[in-house]
């Protein structure tokens, strides 16, 4: 998870100090989505055993998170398409699968995120909302985003 999350860090830093022109406050909007989750707020992964030619990781769905599927992949898309932010030793990218029965995380939510950035309805399920995994007193602004150039293929 602190990879994943350093990674996606790294991206959209490098987004806002050197590519993100037209998208500049989208670019630093993600920034701050990703920055404010932390750790705790990226999906972990299993691995597809199913697929002998080539590794296939299956997302799991964290259920106290907002849906940001369609954000997170914005910034992991411009890992294999800007060739300048990761040097090209170590791991490599890896196709990873959202969507259809996707596994559910066990994994607590972390607690004192802006209430924006929690699902509406695994809130609506919490037994004392307000008390459990409680809000930080930030309000974190959402946009919706449509695509953006430097993801775009």
């Amino acid at each position: 998870m602190l990879q994943k999350w350093t990674r996606r860090v790294q991206i959209a830093e490098h987004m806002v100090k050197f590519k993100a022109v037209n998208d500049l406050r989208i670019w630093k909007w993600l920034l701050k989505l990703v920055k404010q989750l932390g750790p705790e707020g990226m999906s972990s992964e299993e691995s597809d055993d199913q697929n002998d030619t080539e590794v296939v990781f299956r997302v799991k769905r964290l259920p106290w998170r907002r849906d940001i599927t369609k954000e997170l992949s914005l910034i992991d898309a411009i890992r294999l398409k800007e060739k300048g932010i990761f040097a090209p030793q170590g791991s490599k990218p890896v196709k990873r699968i959202h969507g259809g029965e996707r596994l559910v995380s066990i994994r607590e939510a972390p607690g004192f995120l802006p209430r924006e950035l929690y699902n509406e309805d695994w809130l609506k399920e919490q037994r004392f909302p307000h008390l459990k995994p409680g809000f930080s007193s930030l309000q974190f602004d959402w946009i919706e985003i449509e695509g953006i150039a430097g993801a775009r293929g």
